[in-house]
């Protein structure tokens, strides 16, 4: 199996950032289906259900302090404060 162990870094460092799932198969040098398959393998979901989960939980974080909305979608990848 492949050993995906290291994309849990690289998209917590790059949350504000639109990261594609043909974006991390890519960084893995696998096809985006192979990709997707040893992600779903690795982790017990596929990679975008995965990057909004970690995308939401920073959010959390963010909106307990004292940063706007709208500063915190910047911040975690989201287009806007209503998504």
């Amino acid at each position: 199996p492949q050993n995906l162990n290291w994309i849990t870094s690289y998209l917590q460092l790059h949350l504000a950032e639109p990261i594609t799932v043909a974006d991390m198969a890519r960084r893995a040098r696998l096809s985006p289906s192979r990709f997707a398959a040893a992600f779903r393998q690795n982790f017990g979901c596929a990679p975008h259900q995965y990057l909004l989960h970690l995308r939401i939980a920073h959010a959390q974080e963010l909106l307990s302090g004292e940063i706007s909305t709208e500063e915190v979608a910047r911040l975690t990848g989201f287009g806007d404060v209503h998504h």
